[in-house]
Formats: structure tokens, C-alpha cells, sequence
């Protein structure tokens, strides 16, 4: 047997091997290295870049229309903060308060995980809010992240209450116990009074530190926790019990809101960090047709999942990198699930929509649920679900909506123009998760 046989066959086993799901990143990534094949053009091409770039015409009216919605972005997301900062205005002085964005939700514990951006430092007991909303206490802090546990997290316990003290309305202080099942619930134990009622009640945020120990979540007394009503799981038993169901999605919240006592530990590094690459003209050659390719010096050390940015909108995110190179699949191609904010005159709400086409100058999405479809003429933006994803980033205005399927305007691409790859200066540890 010749020599070339064994290696023929090691040369196949590793093309096999990198093709399961137990490969390393680096070998399943190995097609990205081929884009260094192409450098020697991006060399090229930025060269006429520069020159194009010099001479360049302004477009009418183009880059004024991209800044414009760029502000009215950045107004209505101010207003949106507002909202949800109202309530924890409403505490004693002695208590500050910060925004933080939701980095990731956890469907199954029920869990948050939260990033203040590297300005304040959150400390476990930590209240957090959203509006008028209780949404949970700060479990565990890794600098400037935090996993935040929720009244519904399993075997997680909080106080609250339910009526407003009139006679024909008792208020009766108990304990929710969060409840492993497929559907939000917390269970209402420990009641201070006898519930008996065929009437859906308001829940909220209660002081009773009278009856509960010092390790139940006391929030701030006052902010709605959900809605009491029958618990019919145990309705066979014979047994009339009693759950809290939130009146909010807490899987679509964008930004919460951080309550200490006292003065936040401040920080004070940067929050995110972008650096310029070149963008290699083989994407239509690729595998990748609809996305990006880019190269530049430390492009291997883009983390998967960072945003890719050209003139202030976000063109998609890096799929894969390795050695200087990386691949960007783009925001509007086919078959991806994303998390955008939708900012509107009245109301902003974040929703949940899968990509279905690239078009000439946007994309068509479809809903697939949060607050309500979007409408012509508002603007949408990330909400900021991942580590390097920051809240906020143009996506583009709807243009049209017609049931559940919205088509985004965006400004036109030019391809000759350098982009900048965005990630988080900061990441929480290993393992460091909701």
C-alpha cells in the first residue's frame, strides 16, 4: 500500500469529521480560510475605494435620510427608557437606579441575564423593574452582568399581595413559589387570609417581612407581579388552589431597570468596541451568496454572533471566524429567527420575527409574535439579545405590513465601503449564564 493511501484517507476523515457537530470550531470553520485566497483583490478594490470615496457625489438626499431616522430612533428609545425608569423614580431618594439591557432570557429556569454596560456594578438582592412591573431580584453578579431570577423561576419564592383593603376587597398578603412546568406560573402558598374567589385579582409586590424570612424576595412594595386565578392542575385533586400568571412576556423585555440601596459601585470602562475591516468580494462565489465576507488584521478573534455595521445600519452578523477572515450572514437572508424593538409614535414593544427574503433595498419578515405587528412608518432597531449586540442598531423603517409579513426599507448598500465589526469589550466568565 502506497503512501498516499493512509494520507488520502486521514485528508478524508478529518473532511468527514469536520462536518459533525462534535467538531471544534476551528475545523468545521475551515472554508473560511479561503477567503484569504482573495485578499490580494480587497487590497485591490480598497484602493479604489479610497479614490471613489474622494470623489464620490453626495446622494440626495440618501445619507440626510439615514441620520434622520437614526435621531428619531435615538428620541424614541430615550422615551422608551423613561417608561420603564417611571417606576423606580417613584422610590425614596436614598435608592438609586440603573438601565440594563437583557442580554438572553432562559425559557426554562425562568431567568434573565442582564448587562449594565460597564457603568454601574449590580450587587445580588438588587431589585429589578420594568415600568410599574416586578420582574425579579439580581441571583448572582459578574461585574458588569447578572443573572436575574424572576417570581416564576422554579422553587424561586417572593412576596406579594393581592386586593386593595377595602371591605369588599381584602388585601391578603402570601408567598408565589415559582413552578417547573412548561408555562409561566408561580403558586400562591402561605396565604395570610382565606382566598376564596372566582374573580381574577391584580398581583402585586408586598411587604411582609413580618411573616416571610429575610431570604424571600422583598421587592419594593407596589408593582404588579400578574394575575391571580384557579390553578386548575389541581382541580382533579378536589383541592381549590391558587396561581400568579404574569400580565407581561418577560421573554420580551429589552432593558430592565437595576434598584440598589445606596450608591451604585460605578465601573467606568468602555462598553463596546468596533474595528474597521474590508469587505472581500466573494460572497456572490460563496456558499454564503446572500451574506458578507471580511478580512482584516484580528478579524479571527471576532466572537460568532457580532454585529457587522456599514454607514450606522446593521448589515448582519459574523457566522463564523478564524485566522483574520470571518463570514457575516446578513440581517435580511432567509430562515434566521431574530428579537428587534419596534419604535413607534404612541408605543414601542419588542417582538420576535423570522427573516423571509432579501430584497433590493430591504428584507420581508414575518411575525411570529411579542407586542403588535409593526406598522408603515415605524423604525426598527436590535433590542439587544447577545453579549455583543447592542441595543439600539438601525435595522430599518417598515415600509409596508400586511398581516403578519412586514417588509423593512433600508439605505442602499455600498459595497466598496469599509464596515465595523462590533463586539463587547467585557464577557461574563465561562458558563456564566441564566
Amino acid at each position: 500500500m502506497s503512501a498516499r493511501f493512509p494520507a488520502a484517507l486521514l485528508v478524508a476523515g478529518f473532511a468527514v469529521l469536520s462536518l459533525t457537530p462534535v467538531a471544534p470550531s476551528f475545523m468545521r470553520d475551515l472554508d473560511v480560510l479561503a477567503l484569504h485566497a482573495y485578499r490580494p483583490f480587497a487590497w485591490t478594490l480598497r484602493e479604489i475605494r479610497e479614490r471613489r470615496l474622494a470623489n464620490e457625489p453626495t446622494l440626495p438626499g440618501g445619507d440626510d435620510v439615514v441620520r434622520a431616522l437614526l435621531a428619531t430612533a435615538r428620541d424614541r428609545l430615550a422615551e422608551r427608557d423613561a417608561a420603564l425608569s417611571d417606576g423606580a423614580a417613584t422610590l425614596p431618594a436614598k435608592r438609586s437606579f440603573a438601565l440594563a439591557r437583557v442580554v438572553a432570557v432562559d425559557p426554562r429556569s425562568r431567568q434573565l441575564l442582564i448587562d449594565t454596560g460597564n457603568h454601574v456594578r449590580p450587587s445580588p438582592g438588587d431589585a429589578v423593574l420594568a415600568g410599574n412591573q416586578a420582574v425579579g431580584m439580581v441571583e448572582e453578579v459578574d461585574g458588569p452582568f447578572a443573572v436575574v431570577k424572576t417570581p416564576w423561576t422554579p422553587r424561586a419564592r417572593f412576596a406579594a399581595e393581592c386586593g386593595s383593603g377595602e371591605p369588599d376587597d381584602p388585601r391578603i398578603r402570601f408567598v408565589t413559589v415559582g413552578e417547573a412546568r412548561d408555562e409561566w406560573i408561580a403558586a400562591v402558598s402561605s396565604a395570610e387570609g382565606r382566598l376564596s374567589t372566582a374573580r381574577i385579582l391584580d398581583v402585586k409586590s408586598a411587604n411582609v417581612s413580618d411573616l416571610v424570612p429575610a431570604s424571600t424576595g422583598l421587592l419594593p412594595p407596589g408593582f404588579f407581579f400578574g394575575t391571580m386565578e384557579a390553578d386548575l392542575k389541581t382541580a382533579k385533586t378536589g383541592l381549590t388552589t391558587y396561581c400568579v400568571r404574569p400580565i407581561f412576556d418577560p421573554r420580551l423585555l429589552d432593558a430592565v431597570v437595576i434598584v440598589h440601596e445606596g450608591p451604585f459601585e460605578t465601573i467606568g470602562e468602555a462598553d463596546f468596541v468596533s474595528a474597521t475591516r474590508d469587505r472581500v468580494p466573494t460572497a456572490l462565489l460563496s456558499a454564503w451568496r446572500d451574506g458578507e465576507a471580511v478580512t482584516g488584521a484580528g478579524a479571527g478573534a471576532v466572537p460568532r454572533g457580532a454585529p457587522v455595521v456599514a454607514d450606522d445600519v446593521l448589515l448582519g452578523f459574523v457566522d463564523a471566524a478564524l485566522a483574520g477572515a470571518a463570514k457575516v450572514r446578513g440581517v435580511t437572508d432567509p430562515d434566521q429567527e431574530h428579537t428587534f424593538l419596534v419604535l413607534g409614535d404612541a408605543a414601542s414593544r419588542t417582538i420576535v420575527c423570522t427573516s423571509e427574503r432579501r430584497m433590493p433595498h430591504g428584507g420581508a419578515f414575518r411575525y411570529l409574535g411579542g407586542g403588535e405587528p409593526p406598522r408603515a412608518g415605524e423604525i426598527v432597531v436590535t433590542a439587544g439579545r447577545g453579549v455583543h449586540v447592542p441595543r439600539g442598531l438601525l435595522v430599518g423603517q417598515v415600509m409596508r405590513s400586511e398581516g403578519d409579513v412586514f417588509e423593512l426599507s433600508r439605505p442602499p448598500e455600498r459595497p466598496w465601503r469599509p464596515v465595523d465589526v462590533m463586539r463587547r469589550s467585557v464577557e461574563p466568565r465561562a458558563g456564566f449564564s441564566p
